[in-house]
């Protein structure tokens, strides 16, 4: 019989379930800062965590605060008549998910949804979720000056240890310390390609039945599965590229992803505001890529094709 171990892995990197949420010091910081007033705008590379966090600080407000759903606003008219709805004596947050769907719209359109959202009644606090994008970023920063903007970045090594050994506790599977840190290497500890790293590790093993025997998982058996033209073959493996392409497109301009580019090649970046957005995005540390994966990606043009 194979391990339900690989899936289980599988499941966390398609919908993190509130027992892998690691973010908590995060969760807390975002809903302190609402409860004293303040816009929050929460930015992240897809699936880098923005939906668990905005729906841990959310369900915690809903047991103190009114809580206002908000359909998707597409005119600065309809944000006017929604606060206008809202003005009461009675505290209320709204989310606003999805922020970056608008960037379809004209930009003059854009900047009048800002200007609007910019100014919420008194007694209204936003929470504002957003997928990076190189085509509304620098107008929201421009526009939300009441805004406390927040990157979501990739986690600490203590947490990717928790992402990676959780799951394996009930199976009697355990990890070497030199797994986990190649996995946390390999992954530049974002938690997508994480529980896809151990996806496919796991898969794997089980796949000639040396799951089921409780060998520690090391280090070999990472770096095996993360062997380029093996991730090619697997579906997961593809799934995980795909993410990198859509990060690669959609998040970044071409002068971003020239930085990138030449990051990987070791050249240093001088543009210390570009080089600071791409660490924001989680893709860099100081003058390096982060993740081995990402730089594999990159110097085999996979990500240019």
């Amino acid at each position: 019989m194979k391990s339900p171990l690989p899936y289980k892995y599988y499941a966390c990197s398609v919908a993190v379930p509130p027992v892998m949420r690691v973010r908590r010091p995060l969760e807390e910081e975002i809903y302190n800062r609402m409860s004293d007033g303040e816009n929050i705008l929460l930015r992240g590379i897809p699936k880098i965590g923005k939906s668990i966090t905005t729906s841990a600080v959310i369900s915690k407000a809903e047991r103190e605060t009114v809580l206002a759903g908000v359909p998707m606003i597409k005119t600065g008219e309809e944000v006017k008549g929604l606060f206008e709805s809202m003005k009461s004596d009675e505290k209320m947050f709204i989310l606003i998910e999805d922020f970056n769907r608008l960037s379809v719209l004209e930009p003059v359109e854009i900047r009048k949804i800002l200007e609007k959202l910019n100014n919420p009644p008194k007694n209204v606090t936003v929470i504002i979720s957003s997928l990076t994008n190189h085509i509304l970023d620098g107008m929201m920063e421009k526009e939300l000056g009441n805004y406390t903007i927040i990157d979501i970045r990739s986690i600490s090594d203590i947490e990717t240890d928790y992402l990676v050994r959780e799951p394996a506790r009930g199976y009697g599977i355990a990890y070497k310390t030199d797994a986990v840190e190649a996995i946390a290497k390999f992954s530049g500890r974002r938690p997508l390609e994480v529980f896809i790293m151990c996806y496919l590790t796991t898969s794997i093993l089980d796949q000639h039945d040396l799951l089921r025997y409780g060998a520690p998982i090391g280090k070999e058996q990472v770096e095996h599965a993360m062997d380029l033209p093996i991730l090619q073959m697997n579906s997961a493996g593809m799934s995980m590229i795909s993410h990198y392409k859509r990060v690669f497109e959609n998040c970044l301009d071409n002068d971003e992803r020239m930085s990138l580019e030449m990051i990987n090649a070791g050249f240093d970046i001088e543009d210390k505001k570009k080089l600071g957005r791409l660490e924001a995005l989680g893709l860099v540390t100081g003058q390096r890529i982060n993740g081995e994966l990402l730089r594999d990606l990159i110097d085999s043009g996979f990500l240019g094709n």
